[in-house]
């Protein structure tokens, strides 16, 4: 009986040895494995826990406070409702005025709205003017008026018409206002004609209508004869002299 339990101790203590020795190898083995997932783990279990404290606080601020209802002993006084409002009087109606006698005068008449061009709209039809000259559908202005004077002398109202005729009116809001401030300021191309107010006619051709101005006639100088004036002419003193052949002046 003795014998027999020595030999399973001594068989149970040699198992036990393999067996000892398998883990071992097996845990040297899975070790390092082992090592990380519980680091892993123990990093996901941190993230959690700080989630979760996080969440627990933003729960915190984001819940709106309840506050406690008042007593009634402290609610506000019910008040009482107004009255009803005193009537206001009526005021007093004003006695029309009394209508004067006599006819009444004429009725101002209203006065008409001037019509003032906006900066908007001038910058437009400069635009247009210049569109229109650069396409070649009419020739600038000073061109225009360049032909239709030639070599005549006209005024404003008459390069107007000419103008218009032709269709060569410049894109102005007062066509004919700026036609004549065009001839007074261009100076270098239009000039006016002496004696005729108002008129213009081309600087290169102002010799060809310049009114033709008539000489005032020369009065002969009176001579003296005798001491007194008389109104011979020299011509005829120097014959009445003898001295009509020029021979007093060495001729």
């Amino acid at each position: 009986m003795t014998t027999t339990a020595l030999q399973d101790s001594k068989a149970l203590r040699t198992k036990a040895a393999k067996d000892l020795a398998a883990a071992q190898k097996v845990t040297a083995k899975l070790g390092p494995k082992v090592l990380a997932l519980t680091a892993q783990y123990n990093n996901a279990q941190q993230i959690v826990d700080e989630n979760a404290a996080l969440i627990t606080s933003l729960d915190a601020v984001l819940t709106p406070t309840k506050a406690p209802l008042a007593d009634k002993a402290d609610a506000a006084p019910v008040k009482a409702k107004p009255g009803p409002k005193p009537k206001a009087k009526a005021a007093p109606v004003a006695a029309a005025p009394a209508k004067p006698k006599g006819k009444p005068g004429p009725k101002p008449k209203a006065a008409k709205a001037a019509k003032v061009e906006t900066k908007t709209a001038a910058k437009t039809r400069a635009a247009e003017g210049r569109a229109a000259v650069m396409s070649g559908a009419r020739p600038s202005l000073k061109d225009a008026m360049t032909q239709v004077l030639g070599t005549e002398a006209l005024d404003s109202a008459g390069i107007y018409d000419r103008l218009k005729a032709k269709g060569w009116l410049p894109n102005a809001q007062n066509p004919r206002s700026y036609i004549g401030y065009t001839l007074s300021s261009s100076k270098e191309h239009f000039t006016r004609v002496n004696g005729r107010r108002g008129f213009y006619t081309v600087k290169a051709q102002a010799a060809a209508v310049a009114t033709p101005v008539e000489a005032a006639p020369v009065k002969a100088p009176k001579s003296k004869a005798n001491g007194k004036i008389t109104g011979q002419t020299t011509e005829q003193v120097l014959a009445d002299a003898g001295l009509s052949d020029g021979s007093a002046f060495g001729g």
